[in-house]
């Protein structure tokens, strides 16, 4: 058991990189030398040298006309100014977000009064039940469905 740990933690075996071949072609190397580590191949496209840094994209929605988008990342804090993606024109909009937001629930895009109607994806999903400011946490607290 010693000999083997202390077999693996030196050594690795990686095609193409640096060190004595070995049978099969696959060379022995010391995975404590830092030389042999690859550094990060550019994609294509900078290669090219048409790299564009695009930003991240944080919610999404259908219709430019929908009440509220859907949070697509982790890490939604209030404070923060989200991307969101509107798919049906493929265009960028900025959302504040006033309040943390967990990973598939909705943000709020204007302020909702108490018994507006909630659209998402160009449908609507329900009734505003407790006023909504935009940026704000939009799901089951504050929205109900209008079938019962």
């Amino acid at each position: 058991m010693w000999l083997a740990g202390r077999f693996f933690r030196a050594t690795m075996w990686v095609p193409g990189a640096a060190g004595t071949a070995r049978a099969g072609g696959v060379p022995r190397v010391d995975r404590r030398d830092a030389s042999i580590r690859r550094a990060r191949r550019p994609a294509a496209r900078e290669r090219a040298g048409n790299h564009r840094e695009e930003p991240m994209i944080h919610c999404l929605l259908h219709d430019p006309n929908d009440s509220v988008a859907v949070v697509v990342v982790e890490g939604v804090k209030a404070g923060m100014m989200l991307t969101g993606l509107i798919l049906d024109e493929d265009r960028e909009i900025p959302v504040p977000c006033v309040q943390d937001i967990p990973l598939g629930h909705k943000v709020a895009l204007k302020d909702m009064a108490e018994g507006d109607t909630v659209i998402k994806y160009g449908v609507d999903i329900g009734r505003v039940v407790r006023s909504i400011r935009a940026g704000e946490h939009a799901h089951v607290h504050n929205i109900r469905t209008k079938r019962w």
